[in-house]
């Protein structure tokens, strides 16, 4: 939080008082399950990784944060967890500029709602007076009549099938794509999914 800010005294870094200041930010920020202030970052989860990031920023007397897709790698307690703290913070007179593509979150969060197509602005509301509909309308440029339904699934043939693949990284895995199929692999960020491609193509085995 106090990388190249460090409280000196005397020429001798002022370990104790930092340490202090650290304890205050995290509490303002409701992480009191953060124990040891001097925990690697590296070690903390990816949510207290970002609560972490913030707590840098109030560290410098931010008067606005500007979150970029925040959640992209959260699971939904740790969105629970961040919501909390960015609300706390409203109420504090911060002010927020949040950025996402997903509505549920927006709506959830904000106040204002401005949303932005081709690098323009299409069109500002307050959350509460329009209809997600419209919004969808403001974000592609057109309005939405039909819902198209997903075509029938055939699965071809198999093309690949991997049983019981390992790595140092990965650990038993197995899974088969069929031709004309599209397999979707997810997980949160350390999850495993770039050593897993990694691990097929024999990069790392």
């Amino acid at each position: 939080i106090f990388l190249g800010r460090e409280p000196v005294r005397f020429g001798l870094l002022q370990r104790g008082e930092m340490n202090r200041q650290v304890e205050a930010l995290l509490s303002r920020l409701g992480l009191t399950e953060i124990r040891d202030v001097t925990a690697v970052v590296s070690q903390l989860s990816t949510a207290h990784q970002q609560l972490v990031e913030i707590a840098r920023a109030l560290s410098q007397e931010a008067r606005v944060l500007i979150l970029d897709e925040p959640t992209s790698s959260l699971s939904e307690s740790e969105v629970e967890a961040l919501f909390t703290t960015l609300r706390q913070l409203k109420a504090q007179g911060v002010g927020i500029i949040y950025i996402s593509h997903r509505m549920e979150e927006i709506t959830r969060l904000s106040d204002r709602i401005t949303v932005l197509r081709d690098g323009k602005t299409v069109g500002t509301a307050r959350t509460g007076e329009i209809k997600p509909a419209t919004l969808i309308e403001w974000m592609v440029g057109r309005d939405i009549k039909e819902h198209f339904p997903r075509p029938p699934y055939k699965p071809g043939e198999i093309a690949l099938k991997v049983t019981g693949l390992s790595s140092a990284c990965v650990h038993d895995v197995s899974f088969e794509v069929r031709y004309g199929e599209v397999l979707g692999l997810s997980g949160l960020v350390g999850a495993g999914r770039t050593e897993l491609a990694r691990a097929l193509f024999g990069v790392d085995l």
